[in-house]
């Protein structure tokens, strides 16, 4: 009786540890619902500076690439809300990034760490004379190119209505396991249909953060409100080889923009598959979502009368 309780505790362990290898090896991302993490450097700004030209200081937002996209130089822009430009002595009150801030990565095990770099809003200064301290409400509106990558397995066969002993893959699937790139928007949920000579595939499109998103390309050199292009997503079905795949919400093609509706939206698309094989095979089937993504961050600061001092 012993050996035989030893025994059936090993085989359980071992398969323990078989299921625990295969589950996080099947991960094709880090994943994770944060694109940009966004703040400002210690000290820039000083919570006091002087008027009258006194005291030069330095506003500087920190961005750290805690997701799986790269951001191409110049297109993250971070424009500056709540200061006047000429009293603070500034140029401008938007920059844009000077580098690439390149994403996470994970090759099988091995994670990169975040890149990050700062954009600075050098040698400010209130120049006028005041009579008394001035309290600033600061607000860094940060504007960024992102994009999500969300793949599943999809099931196919020639007459998908044909259910067969044989199938090692299921064509009537409700909820399909689905995998997200880390970026604030994802594909939250996927399911397929099976119809006469072809597959229904059904995605819904959710934003994840607290930012808003529009279309990509909205900002150019300022990130500021753009009403009638938010909640604007551009969305590319596909998969390996020639299969047509029309989407009624993407007129009847595989990309293009779709309105996200309180953020979010779903669409349908027909995969034919009358040119497929008799037998059921799987295949991956990729959702990219491209747009901006805006978000914003927030502090104070004082102008001090220095008269007083």
């Amino acid at each position: 009786m012993k050996k035989y309780l030893m025994a059936l505790f090993v085989v359980l362990f071992l398969f323990g540890c078989t299921s625990t290898e295969d589950s996080s090896t099947s991960n094709r991302f880090i994943g994770g619902t944060t694109g940009l993490t966004l703040s400002f450097v210690d000290g820039e700004p000083p919570s006091v500076v002087g008027d009258n030209a006194e005291d030069e200081f330095d506003v500087s937002i920190l961005a750290i690439n805690d997701g799986e996209a790269d951001i191409d130089s110049g297109r993250l822009i971070v424009t500056l809300q709540g200061v006047e430009r000429d009293a603070f002595s500034m140029s401008s009150l938007s920059q844009s990034s000077p580098t690439k801030l390149e994403k996470k990565t994970k090759i099988r095990d091995t994670v990169t760490e975040s890149d990050q770099l700062e954009i600075r809003f050098k040698r400010m200064n209130y120049k006028y004379n005041l009579d008394s301290d001035f309290p600033v409400d600061l607000r860094a509106d940060v504007c960024y190119e992102y994009n999500t990558k969300a793949v599943a397995d999809i099931c196919l066969k020639k007459k998908p209505n044909d259910d067969t002993t044989e199938d090692l893959c299921t064509v009537n699937n409700e909820n399909m396991g689905l995998e997200n790139s880390g970026a604030p928007v994802h594909v939250v949920s996927m399911s397929q249909i099976p119809r006469s000579s072809s597959i229904k595939l059904t995605f819904d499109i959710m934003t994840q953060g607290t930012g808003m998103v529009y279309a990509p390309g909205v900002f150019g050199s300022e990130c500021v409100e753009t009403p009638d292009m938010d909640e604007q997503v551009r969305v590319k079905v596909s998969t390996t080889g020639n299969i047509p795949i029309k989407c009624s919400r993407l007129n009847d093609g595989s990309e293009g923009i779709v309105d996200l509706i309180s953020g979010g939206r779903t669409v349908s698309c027909d995969i034919e598959t009358s040119g497929l094989q008799e037998t059921a095979f799987s295949k991956p089937i990729n959702i990219e979502l491209s747009y901006m993504y805006k978000d914003s961050i927030a502090t104070s600061f004082t102008v001090e009368n220095t008269d007083f001092n």
